[in-house]
């Protein structure tokens, strides 16, 4: 993680840019390049940023009732509210200090007259638990539009893929 100094941009209330990650306005794109734009933003936030400032954004892009079905026991990201997840991911980037993950091939269902979205994509994470090489899993994020129109993510779940990471 780079212990860059924070770079705050306020536009219209909309938080741009955190530290080195950028965080585009629904005003700048169409939504559903948006709710991927925002979805890759969030997942890869913890590459650059100290945990305490990832909460800021989980807090702004996540629902109360957040859960994560990710993970195995082991990987303690299972989480059943933001809360939970906040500190299991805090915990979790403690532990492995040369996590990287790298967000790709994003695709959206969105049902805009519902107000839900499910955003797909598939990763590739590095440096967990000390082991070199590369896992690629496919990730799938729910969301759902508040009735002040923001979007906000709800549900996060993984189906781990190939790689020679062994936990």
């Amino acid at each position: 993680m780079a212990s860059a100094r924070a770079h705050h941009a306020h536009v219209d209330g909309e938080i741009m840019d955190i530290y080195d990650v950028h965080f585009p306005s629904m005003k700048d794109m169409p939504l559903p390049e948006y709710l991927q734009a925002i979805t890759k933003a969030m997942l890869e936030a913890p590459n650059r940023i100290p945990p305490e400032a990832n909460e800021e954004i989980l807090g702004r892009h996540c629902s109360t009732d957040f859960k994560v079905t990710a993970g195995r026991p082991e990987t303690n990201l299972i989480a059943s509210n933001l809360e939970q997840h906040t500190r299991n991911l805090k915990a979790f980037i403690a532990a492995n200090p040369d996590y990287h993950i790298e967000v790709q091939n994003t695709t959206i269902q969105l049902d805009d007259r519902t107000g839900r979205a499910v955003i797909f994509c598939t990763t590739r994470v590095s440096g967990l638990f000390g082991a070199h090489g590369v896992r690629q899993s496919v990730n799938q994020v729910r969301a759902r539009r508040r009735q002040d129109e923001h979007w906000v993510a709800y549900e996060l779940a993984s189906l781990r893929g190939p790689g020679h990471l062994t936990f």
